[in-house]
């Protein structure tokens, strides 16, 4: 081979290198060192094809510098690594027959076969819920996955080499394993940690947010959201699951209703047989893009008899094609176990997400309380605030009786405050605590300064965030109650609904008295909007000449701002 050739010293340094830290790849060449044959297996990949073929040149230079960056990136994480000093690479053998731990199920995401390690339950050396020890190969890194992770900033500019994005992807790697090094299993309030048998499939990180994993096209991928995310997007799930059981079933009965009429009688049934192989290939058709083992051979199966015409033999060793309807009418009659099969997994996750969606609402519910009933009570109680009515002077045991009464409000809310029963620590509903207790903090000091007028000033920005947060939960409501995917929204009800959360977010004033201030701030601005929007849509599907195809597409519209809007406060 001839050509230019990447620099040999720098991949042969790096590689060097990772030797020193993966027994496996120590080379033959020097006493005492071998090889192993899975290490043999990863070197040879570099080199040639499948089928043992020398690739091309430029292949085989691009595939050095890719290797070069991946070992690049997993050499430092091997270094200072507790976990990878204490247990080395696991064979593949090992790692399948490992109990399912929150490693293994990272490592199936981010780690290849090379650096996965083998975890047990019981292992009193290792931090049960630190992951920041397991070895992310930057080739497992997705664009889609650091996105869903809130990482954009480190997604590959489009058209980038192959050497250069694996470089690039590295660069992410610090920050996933921040994410990922602290997660903790989702769980119901006061519940103890999920048995290690249920799995894993919800977590929650430090900053509030929930972590999933979730299986697309056949590969499981992590995602970052807001607990309703996480709601909506189990709802997303169910709905796929629902059309695909009806896509089998459908599947299903044609094939019932064809071999029954071949059945019954070959010769009428040869006369549209034409019909039948087109109906036969159109469920093949259906079933192009799956990944499923169960769906893969249910097509296979199909697509063996959209022809009924079978070669066989003649004596004289010639190849004859002849109709053979009992034999195609026997591989049909083997589709329903696949069919079978593959509901009854749909039918055993939907039971996992069943409970995962119970677990999700009822924390939901914990954590809207707090700043719910700060804004019920300034809602309803306004007329008792004397700190908001300038007209009345205060004494100054009423003074400190105010701020006594600023301080029962802001612990209440207070972000993780199990103590005053409140335990926000989920997004959004951690953002909105966040921004009440730091006004009510203000309100507090101004009242200690004996600046009233401030103080009140806080406090009603205050009362500001606690009305966004109830209009977001309206907002959330509507969704579950009409926009959910089983939901069938009656349109004109919807408008009107919307409308008055629209009217109650722009009133500007907590009493006649007391005007809002600095309503039109940043965070509430962006919420007037998306109502506007979702109204807009909706109005049209309102009308009485709307057709159920305009319906259709209006909730389809909604649902995509509710997916789209960050519901998260930042002020």
């Amino acid at each position: 081979m001839t050509g230019k050739w990447p620099d040999i010293s720098e991949v042969s340094q790096v590689f060097n290198e990772f030797a020193e830290h993966h027994k496996e790849f120590r080379m033959p060449d020097e006493p005492g060192r071998t090889i192993s044959k899975r290490a043999a297996e990863e070197l040879k990949g570099i080199f040639y094809d499948e089928s043992g073929e020398l690739l091309p040149e430029n292949t085989v230079i691009n595939n050095v510098k890719i290797f070069a960056a991946r070992l690049a990136a997993v050499v430092p994480q091997l270094k200072d690594n507790p976990d990878w000093k204490a247990k080395g690479p696991a064979t593949d053998d090992e790692y399948a027959s490992s109990q399912r731990t929150l490693h293994k199920s990272m490592q199936s995401l981010f780690s290849t076969p090379i650096v996965k390690m083998q975890y047990w339950r019981d292992d009193s050396s290792v931090k049960k819920d630190d992951l920041s020890n397991i070895v992310i190969d930057p080739t497992k890194i997705t664009p889609q996955m650091l996105r869903n992770l809130g990482l954009d900033d480190c997604v590959p500019p489009k058209g980038m080499r192959m050497e250069l994005r694996t470089a690039h992807m590295a660069q992410a790697i610090p920050e996933i394993k921040q994410i990922i090094g602290h997660l903790k299993p989702f769980s119901l309030p006061g519940e103890k940690s999920r048995t290690q048998k249920r799995g894993f499939r919800l977590f929650t990180t430090p900053d509030g947010y929930v972590v999933g994993i979730q299986s697309v096209g056949g590969r499981k991928v992590l995602y970052r959201t807001d607990i309703h995310g996480a709601c909506r997007r189990i709802d997303h799930i169910r709905d796929n699951y629902r059309e695909e059981i009806g896509i089998l079933r459908s599947i299903q009965s044609e094939i019932r209703d064809i071999s029954n009429e071949i059945r019954l009688d070959w010769a009428k049934a040869r006369e549209t047989l034409p019909q039948k192989q087109a109906k036969l290939q159109a469920c093949v058709d259906q079933l192009r893009f799956v990944k499923n083992a169960h769906k893969i051979e249910l097509r296979k199966r199909i697509k063996r008899c959209v022809s009924f015409q079978v070669e066989h033999k003649t004596r004289d060793g010639e190849t004859q094609v002849r109709f053979n309807p009992g034999s195609r009418l026997a591989i049909l009659a083997t589709t329903s176990t696949f069919v079978g099969w593959r509901i009854g997994e749909i039918e055993s996750i939907s039971g996992y997400l069943g409970q995962d969606k119970i677990r999700i609402e009822s924390n939901i519910a914990e954590q809207q309380t707090p700043v719910e009933d700060f804004f019920q009570k300034v809602e309803k109680g306004h007329s008792r605030f004397a700190l908001l009515d300038g007209n009345k002077p205060l004494s100054q045991k009423k003074a400190a009786e105010i701020s006594g009464n600023l301080r029962q409000l802001r612990d209440a809310c207070e972000a993780g405050n199990s103590a005053a029963g409140s335990g926000i620590s989920l997004q959004p509903y951690l953002s909105y605590a966040h921004a009440v207790c730091e006004h009510m903090d203000t309100a507090i000091a101004w009242m200690t300064l004996g600046n009233r007028e401030k103080a009140g000033e806080e406090f009603l920005k205050a009362y500001v965030i606690s009305k966004l947060q109830h209009c977001f939960m309206d907002l959330q409501a509507t969704y579950e109650a009409r926009l959910a995917p089983e939901k069938v929204p009656y349109f004109r009800d919807l408008v009107a609904y919307l409308r008055r959360i629209r009217k109650e977010l722009l009133e500007k004033r907590v009493a006649p008295h007391v005007p809002v201030p600095d309503f039109n701030s940043s965070f509430v601005t962006p919420v007037i909007k998306l109502l506007n929007d979702l109204i807009d849509i909706a109005a049209p599907a309102a009308l009485r000449e709307a057709t159920t195809e305009d319906r259709e597409a209006a909730k389809k519209k909604m649902r995509k701002l509710f997916h789209e809007f960050d519901f998260i406060l930042s002020v």
